[in-house]
């Protein structure tokens, strides 16, 4: 669990979990929704898979890089 002191991030704001090789970034339902960085632009996902580095944001202030890093992708 990762607390974000953020009011436009939920308590329970999304998920992410190891599909294969690859990272899934959920939204619970979120009230101020969560973004994926695509094009310059921040777009709303429901649910977001990614094997190298993505930059998301949850809520409206709360932007966060990640990266998945492997044995392969160190």
């Amino acid at each position: 669990m990762v607390i974000i002191p953020d009011p436009t991030v939920s308590r329970k704001h999304a998920v992410i979990t190891m599909v294969g090789n690859e990272l899934l970034i959920k939204d619970l339902n979120s009230t101020n929704g969560t973004y994926v960085l695509d094009g310059g632009t921040f777009k709303r996902i429901s649910e977001y898979r990614f094997s190298g580095d993505v930059v998301i944001r949850l809520g409206y202030y709360t932007v966060i890089k990640l990266s998945l890093v492997t044995e392969e992708n160190p």
